[in-house]
C-alpha cells in the first residue's frame, strides 16, 4: 500500500509541475517549489526553527521551474525583500511558512497538502 501512495503522490507531483510550467507565474513556480522542498524536509523532521539546508543552487532551481538564473535570482530577492524568505549560506528560512501556503505543523498533521489559494495571496501582498 505505501509503494502505491508513494507512486500516486509522485505522480501528482509531476503533473503539478508540469501544469505549472504553463499556467503559473515566475513568483507561483519558485514558491511552490520552496514549500514542496520545505513540507518534504518537514515531513523527515529536517527542520528547525523554519529553517533548513537548501539543496539546491539557483541554477537548479531555474532548472527545475524552466526559468533562467537571472530570474530566479530576481524572483528570490522579490521574497527577500517581502520578508517571506531569507538565506545563510545553504541555509534556507522561512520566517512566515504559511505565507507560503505551508501549513502549521499541527494543520499539516489534520490535513497534509498545500493550500493552493496561498500563490494568490503571496501576489496580492
Amino acid at each position: 500500500m505505501k509503494l502505491l501512495r508513494g507512486v500516486l503522490e509522485a505522480h501528482d507531483r509531476q503533473t503539478s509541475w508540469i501544469v505549472s510550467l504553463g499556467r503559473k507565474s515566475a513568483i507561483e513556480r519558485v514558491t511552490d517549489l520552496l514549500a514542496e522542498l520545505f513540507q518534504r524536509m518537514r515531513s523527515h523532521k529536517q527542520i528547525v526553527e523554519n529553517c533548513c539546508t537548501m539543496p539546491l543552487t539557483q541554477q537548479d532551481i531555474a532548472d527545475v521551474v524552466g526559468l533562467t538564473p537571472v530570474h530566479v535570482n530576481r524572483v528570490l530577492g522579490d521574497l527577500r525583500s517581502r520578508g517571506l524568505v531569507r538565506f545563510s549560506g545553504k541555509t534556507l528560512h522561512l520566517p512566515k511558512p504559511e505565507a507560503l501556503g505551508i501549513p502549521s505543523l499541527s494543520q499539516a498533521e489534520a490535513a497534509p497538502g498545500r493550500d493552493p489559494a496561498a500563490d494568490r495571496r503571496i501576489l496580492a501582498a
